[in-house]
């Protein structure tokens, strides 16, 4: 601090006992009523050095925690870090600290400067965006939309080659795991049928471009069995982009904690001990996992009350599954240089002004139409019969001029 401001202090109050007017004073030195009377109080309550300014720091810091406290965050990190299939961050630590009737329980915000204070977490890269729009779908409420992926396949010893099919509600975060051994149709509509038994049905499945949910069969406009499947029960399957596996972020982030906690975790006898033991796992992470997005309540407790529309617990796949007459199926795609898209085994040239965009492309079966959406606004459209199969095999991918598919004015 300058000597010219202690001096002018100094002589304020100098002047003050000399019998001076306060108003003469303060005027003469060009300051205000309000700081002379501040500093005459200051030299009435006897401080030896009055005329040096305060530190303005707390003199208690209201918001630190105490050391019994840091030192059971710490404890109870370390802890359930050594706890089989446990979430750690800091929603569930706080959770944990408050059945242990600590007092005052800290915020998740104190929790996690402990955490980074004491080196026990490990921050991810940051996330760049490509500012493009996106037509994402939304939920608001648990049953709206599911995400689904296969999990990385692992290799037994004695039972080979193991797949998991992961779903969960983008919602509550309630997940469902099924250990199955192929990726086959039959396979995967049935671990689809054991999710919706367990976890009810959604309005949108979202899922990846691979085959055995979009190619069925190098028929002509048919549709492969798993989609068949949901449509019959009224869910409307919507394709992520392709290479884009983080618009499963969900789904994708489930894998990561499966794969660690679960699946690394210990040595696999048979099938037998992964499904069992995979059923103690989702059971933990419904009832236990804390959401801080949902005010630290876990997957179950977020659903509980919800009105769910689960799949009957005697419903087997019929043997020929009909086909759809209604429904809808959701394609977003990036558009590139070339205009093209390809939605199930066909290709679709779009116009110039949606390059480098992404689009929503709707198959209505029942208006036998393909919509194309950009900014929630239909800007084309195309013919697009869906039959069975026929006995006429049409070999690759494209199929141009082998079906009826041809733009409809708008």
């Amino acid at each position: 601090m300058s000597n010219y401001y202690v001096a002018m202090r100094q002589e304020a109050i100098k002047q003050y006992y000399q019998g001076n007017r306060p108003k003469q004073i303060y005027m003469s030195l060009g300051r205000s009523k309000k700081w002379f009377f501040k500093w005459l109080k200051r030299h009435k309550e006897n401080e030896p050095k009055w005329y040096l300014d305060r530190k303005k720091a707390r003199k208690i810091q209201i918001y630190a925690v105490s050391d019994h406290v840091e030192s059971a965050i710490i404890k109870k990190r370390l802890e359930l870090e050594r706890t089989k299939y446990q979430q750690i961050g800091a929603c569930k630590i706080r959770q944990e600290l408050k059945k242990m009737s600590i007092l005052p329980l800290p915020h998740a915000w104190q929790i996690n400067r402990i955490l980074k204070r004491n080196n026990l977490v490990h921050p991810k890269g940051p996330y760049k965006s490509k500012n493009k729009l996106y037509p994402s779908f939304t939920a608001d409420k648990p049953g709206v939309i599911h995400q689904a992926d296969f999990a990385t396949a692992r290799k037994i010893q004695g039972e080979g080659i193991i797949r998991t099919l992961n779903n969960i509600d983008i919602y509550s975060r309630k997940t469902c795991v099924n250990i199955i051994r192929t990726k086959q149709a039959k396979a995967t509509m049935g671990a689809f049928i054991a999710t919706w038994k367990r976890m009810g049905m959604p309005q949108y499945l979202q899922l990846d471009n691979d085959p055995v949910f979009e190619f069925g069969s190098y028929f002509a406009h048919s549709l492969p069995r798993v989609l068949k499947l949901v449509l019959s029960l009224n869910i409307e399957p919507v394709f992520i982009p392709v290479r884009e596996p983080w618009r499963n972020s969900y789904v994708e982030n489930f894998n990561g904690i499966y794969k660690y906690m679960f699946f690394n975790s210990q040595r696999w006898v048979n099938i037998g001990h992964i499904r069992k033991e995979s059923k103690t796992f989702e059971k933990i992470h419904n009832d236990t996992y804390c959401l801080s997005v949902r005010n630290g309540r876990t997957p179950n407790e977020v659903v509980s009350g919800c009105s769910i529309n689960y799949l009957p617990g005697d419903y087997k796949i019929p043997k020929n599954l009909p086909y759809p007459k209604k429904g809808k199926i959701h394609f977003i795609r990036f558009v590139r240089s070339d205009r093209k898209i390809r939605v199930l085994t066909d290709e679709f040239k779009l116009k110039n002004d949606v390059v480098y965009e992404y689009i929503k492309a709707t198959l209505d079966i029942k208006e036998q139409a393909l919509f194309i959406y950009y900014q929630d606004e239909i800007i084309q459209s195309f013919n697009y019969k869906t039959q069975p199969k026929t006995n006429v095999y049409i070999s690759g991918l494209k199929k141009s001029g082998s079906h009826p598919c041809s733009t409809i004015p708008l």
